[in-house]
């Protein structure tokens, strides 16, 4: 049996090559009820109800041109040094196989549709892409849409990419893999080799990121970054200490992410290797990805002249609405705010999916409004709406574009206190599953993080609504790619590239979600009890 919902079974780490950990399959879990939000225990939380709606969440998949010229992969040389640690990972052992993992995902979606676990809307919720460039969100397409070709090395058989040499054999810093990695000699000709993408085959929307806003998640673009983007010269790092003493001299002495927002070309120093020059590399704005989806088959937000925005409402059910946020900070910086114009936005939205809500004053508002269940979706959730940043230019005056005042979490959290019918927020970002009740002035949500399909444990999740009398259900279980365990046991080209990827990204004890990324069991197979009204309830059966 290949590995899927891990109710039935999970994959662990287990055995070692050495100090490299080995996988294995592990027992399935049940799912876990939380009541944070009830007033007392339901006995029926655990019984089979219709399911209502489900949801695929899946996010960061980081999908990279592992050859541009714009990766800063030697800054990983640093790790360890504090000032360094808002720039780092800038490379991945796994990140060869991204787009091989999100090709499994898609096989598996597909392949439990015929058992009845049919997906009604994927979600994914940002940093579709590793650093803005047009072929990296030409890839994320093609594996989100199906029927297009993908090559997993890039256009240009691997040329420059550091991790998939590393893997097969080749010569590679030590920071390149973990101690005692397998390895795979002459692979990199069968990696590089391109597939026709299955695709997700039902409805999808996707969220804007920072690594989808920003040159490597962090900064905005420049003159001089397009122009060493299309060029045929890959920086590799400083070349002695000379250089190396130029790299620390760009960052200073606090935070090198900070002199990286100002000028993103400061750490591109020392000796380079020759990659093909290629147009595609250049960096698109906001409102080329938002057409891109829309032209790819995405729920996108509406074609307006001359609209650039990439926060939307979609109501994929009659009692259900569904706000995907655009939570980037144009600035630059990884973590994230809102603009005021969306902001204005998303009170209206939430104001019609409302028969009854509080004012700012906390008096209650009554609408004509039907009530419709609120579900949220961003890259960044109330932990990381942190970053206010505002660009300025030369005469000290901020950059066009920037949506000001940002507004962060307290802010943010106070409007959502308001609103009864918000229910739950799936973000990605910190790629690391988690799970927490926000609890509100009119009643709570919930608020569910997933891990990255880019890193360990390389999972998406189901998000299922049902309802228990006048109790929304919603079941959120871990679902693992159908890739082998074992990559020697998987015959298929492609998914032994996941999982081989799976595996590496199971050593990386350091990268954005820690070494227990996976979170615990009250952060993966739960089912989230929500209070709704009478007259709703009868709404969501109805529907």
């Amino acid at each position: 049996m290949r590995p899927g919902p891990t109710t039935s079974r999970t994959i662990r780490r287990g055995g070692t090559h050495g100090r490299f950990a080995l996988l294995e399959e592990g027992p399935g879990e049940h799912h876990r009820s939380r009541a944070d939000l009830v007033a007392g225990p339901d006995s029926d939380a655990g019984d089979e109800r219709p399911v209502l709606f489900r949801i695929l969440h899946v996010t960061d998949f980081q999908i990279a041109d592992l050859s541009s010229p714009a990766r800063v992969e030697y800054l990983e040389h640093l790790r360890g040094d504090p000032r360094w640690a808002l720039m780092l990972p800038s490379y991945r052992p796994q990140e060869f196989t991204a787009l091989a993992q999100v090709e499994a995902m898609a096989r598996t979606i597909r392949d439990l549709a015929h058992t009845g676990r049919e997906v009604d809307l994927v979600i994914t919720t940002g940093d579709n892409t590793d650093s803005q460039q047009h072929n990296e969100l030409a890839d994320f397409l093609a594996v989100m849409a199906g029927d297009r070709t993908v090559h997993p090395l890039g256009d240009h058989g691997g040329a420059g990419v550091v991790s998939a040499h590393a893997a097969a054999g080749g010569e590679h810093p030590a920071w390149a893999l973990p101690p005692d990695t397998p390895r795979h000699p002459g692979a990199v000709p069968d990696w590089s080799a391109p597939f026709v993408a299955s695709g997700m085959g039902v409805p999808w929307i996707a969220c804007y990121g920072n690594h989808d806003a920003l040159v490597q998640g962090r900064a905005r673009t420049t003159g001089e970054v397009e122009n060493l983007l299309v060029g045929a010269a890959k920086p590799t790092g400083p070349a002695g200490p000379d250089d190396w003493e130029r790299v620390h001299e760009a960052a200073g002495a606090d935070r090198a992410i900070d002199a990286y927002v100002r000028d993103p070309m400061c750490f591109t120093v020392g000796a380079t290797g020759p990659v093909p020059a290629d147009v595609r590399r250049r960096t698109f704005e906001r409102g080329e990805f938002v057409t891109a989806l829309r032209e790819a088959g995405a729920l996108a937000p509406a074609a307006e002249p001359g609209e650039t925005r990439a926060y939307a409402s979609y109501q994929p059910h009659p009692a259900l609405k569904v706000l995907m946020l655009d939570t980037t900070n144009p600035g630059g910086y990884a973590d994230g705010s809102i603009g005021a114009e969306q902001l204005r936005w998303l009170v209206d939205e939430l104001v019609t999916a409302h028969s009854r809500y509080l004012a700012e004053d906390g008096g209650w508002v009554d609408t004509e409004h039907s009530d419709q269940l609120v579900v949220l979706c961003s890259h960044h959730g109330l932990s990381t709406l942190t970053n206010s940043y505002v660009q300025l230019d030369r005469d000290g005056d901020p950059l066009p574009g920037q949506d000001l005042p940002r507004t962060v979490a307290p802010e943010l959290e106070a409007v959502l206190h308001r609103f009864p019918n918000v229910v739950l927020w799936l973000s990605g970002h910190i790629h690391r599953n988690r799970v927490q009740a926000v609890r509100t002035a009119t009643g709570g949500f919930w608020e569910v993080a997933t891990s990255a399909m880019i890193d360990w444990p390389n999972q998406a999740r189901f998000v299922d609504f049902s309802l228990h009398d006048d109790v929304l259900r919603i079941r959120c279980e871990q679902v693992d790619h159908l890739a082998a365990i074992d990559p020697e046991a998987e015959p298929d080209r492609v998914l032994r590239m996941a999982s081989i990827g799976r595996r590496l990204a199971a050593n990386v004890h350091d990268g954005v979600g820690g070494p227990h990324a996976e979170g615990t069991p009250l952060d993966r197979n739960v089912d989230l009890l929500v209070p709704v009204t009478k007259s709703l309830a009868e709404r969501l059966r109805e529907g």
